[in-house]
């Protein structure tokens, strides 16, 4: 028969014996580590007391981040999509046409303003005439193209201007000008006669801008000085000076082409006399009868309808000038030149020396006709400089080098015997 299985007897555990600690006894499954002891935390937020028991090195054990719920997710089906998409087209077509609407109004209203202002508006009622004194006012009419009537913004004033001056001859400009809202306004500036041109025995009035005022066979008094060297064939009343000289090389020019010749050079005849005169307005010249540009190289300036002065080529012209002057009017040289004397005074090179050649029957050009001054007849009034005292003679040196004033460098000139008791040239050098 089978046995009843054993128990096996359980000891009994022993109660420890005084000044001995014995482990106790392991239990069956129980880990062999010896018990820690466990610290109650303190009173208070639990969470943030930190374990008393975490074992060196570990990090803070931080309470989860709360998430925030995410946007719920919209769902739309294809219907509305597909409205969305046709109300975003309709806006964007709606802004275009109103963007289209708006520029075709603006040039609605930019057209509808040019064509009123060019047919309706700004019409001409009247025409004022005005600054001529040798020309009516009908006369002036009659060659002005526009009427009452024309419109302003339509008409051409630059064109109105050209035919203005080829019909009056006699005027220096013409300005035409708008005057709104319904006016229109001519001024006209007259040729005032500032020279005599002779060329092949004619005599050419020229006004201050160049413009031949008249064309005679004869000088005419009170028209200005007398000038020659200028080629003016073929010039007609009305032309500019300067366009003739143009046409007059431009021919030369064809014509030494078509016979196989070196072209001409431009005659600079024009630039000459401004050259000149510009010189004598800084010298402040007064009483100049006439001028002889023929040859670049022998200059001759006639003064006071009794002086030829001789100044030979442009070169140190203002200062010749200027010598020239101070030998005329200064009073300590009255005795050499006198108030009434006739004749030529040499000036061409004043380092060599001054001649002084009196001639009682010298020819003046155009017989004195009129004279030039270089402020237009009002000649600066100049105290006479008194001669500085000395025991010596003065010499009639001039080969000193100039030194400022033309007449600080005309102080050398001496006392000669009067130019009108001798025939002979009375010389103004010595050295």
């Amino acid at each position: 028969m089978p046995t009843k299985k054993q128990k096996k007897p359980v000891p009994r555990r022993q109660p420890p014996r005084s000044g001995q600690n014995q482990p106790r006894a392991q239990r069956p499954g129980q880990s062999s580590r010896p018990p820690q002891s466990i610290r109650r935390p303190p009173p208070g937020n639990s969470r943030t007391a930190p374990p008393q028991n975490r074992p060196p090195g570990s990090k803070r054990r931080q309470p989860p981040a709360k998430r925030r719920p995410a946007p719920p997710v919209r769902t739309e089906t294809p219907r509305t999509e597909n409205i969305r998409q046709v109300q975003k087209r309709r806006r964007q077509k709606r802004k275009r046409n109103y963007t289209l609407h708006y520029i075709l109004l603006f040039l609605f209203l930019s057209v509808t303003g040019v064509i009123l202002s060019l047919t309706v508006f700004f019409n001409i009622e009247t025409i004022e005439v005005q600054g001529s004194e040798i020309y009516t006012e009908d006369e002036i009419l009659s060659y002005l193209e526009i009427q009452k009537g024309d419109n302003l913004l339509r008409i051409d004033t630059g064109k109105a201007e050209e035919t203005l001056l080829q019909g009056l001859t006699k005027a220096d400009s013409v300005n035409v000008s708008r005057s709104f809202p319904n006016a229109l306004r001519v001024t006209v500036a007259d040729g005032k006669p500032s020279a005599q041109l002779e060329n092949a025995g004619k005599y050419y009035v020229i006004s201050q801008s160049g413009r031949i005022l008249s064309v005679g066979d004869a000088p005419e008094t009170g028209s200005g000085i007398l000038i020659s060297g200028v080629d003016l064939a073929g010039a007609a009343e009305g032309d500019y000076v300067e366009d003739v000289q143009q046409r007059l090389w431009e021919e030369a020019s064809a014509l030494a082409e078509e016979q196989e010749q070196p072209e001409p050079e431009k005659p600079e005849s024009i630039q000459n006399l401004k050259t000149f005169f510009a010189a004598l307005k800084n010298a402040e010249y007064s009483k100049v009868t006439a001028v002889d540009l023929s040859d670049d190289l022998s200059l001759t300036l006639y003064w006071d309808n009794r002086i030829q002065i001789l100044l030979g080529s442009f070169s140190e012209l203002e200062y010749k000038l200027s010598f020239a002057k101070t030998l005329l009017t200064d009073e300590q040289y009255a005795e050499i030149i006198g108030p009434d004397a006739i004749g030529t005074l040499d000036v061409e090179s004043t380092s060599s020396g001054v001649q002084f050649f009196p001639d009682p029957e010298l020819q003046i050009p155009g017989d004195g006709v009129s004279v030039w001054n270089w402020d237009d007849g009002q000649p600066k009034e100049e105290e006479p400089e008194q001669p500085e005292e000395s025991g010596e003679g003065s010499s009639l040196e001039s080969g000193s080098e100039p030194t400022g004033d033309a007449a600080e460098a005309a102080s050398s000139v001496s006392e000669e015997e009067p130019a009108g008791e001798s025939s002979a040239p009375a010389d103004a050098s010595t050295g």
